[in-house]
């Protein structure tokens, strides 16, 4: 398995999103929001990485998504920015609850991704910082979650 490394991992969020064509989605009854490879490994596992925001990593530690609980009633509220920038992308109604990004805001969806990738990189580092965690401490971490899932 490869090390992987907390800092390196939520810093290239943006990067990896947009290569492997990341999905977004919102499950409006559960307040989650979704943003992960279309089709995920089978060994793919939820790693928490702080208190709304988790990691999909395969077992050999690569990102294969994220997973953000209750996006309106929590994460929006404390990231204004974001709430403007991509609350009304998510339009498109796919099935019971669950909303996608609707066609006619493709365009202008990849730069809104951006500021939602920066934001939860920086509430990521926020919860970090307050937890008091060094980066040693969440390398070790992120490792120990990869190998115990």
């Amino acid at each position: 398995m490869a090390q992987s490394n907390f800092v390196s991992l939520i810093d290239q969020i943006p990067q990896v999103a947009k290569r492997d064509k990341w999905f977004i989605s919102y499950d409006k009854s559960l307040d989650y929001l979704y943003w992960c490879k279309k089709k995920m490994s089978n060994n793919a596992k939820l790693v928490k990485v702080s208190h709304e925001t988790s990691l999909y990593l395969n077992n050999q530690g690569k990102m294969e998504g994220l997973f953000v609980e209750y996006w309106t009633r929590n994460f929006l509220t404390h990231n204004p920015t974001v709430a403007k920038e991509v609350r009304k992308l998510l339009s498109k109604n796919v099935e019971d609850n669950i909303y996608t990004i609707g066609s006619n805001n493709k365009v202008i969806a990849e730069a809104k991704l951006c500021v939602l990738a920066e934001s939860l990189r920086a509430d990521v580092y926020k919860d970090a910082i307050q937890n008091e965690y060094t980066e040693n401490e969440l390398n070790k971490l992120m490792a120990t979650a990869v190998l115990n899932k």
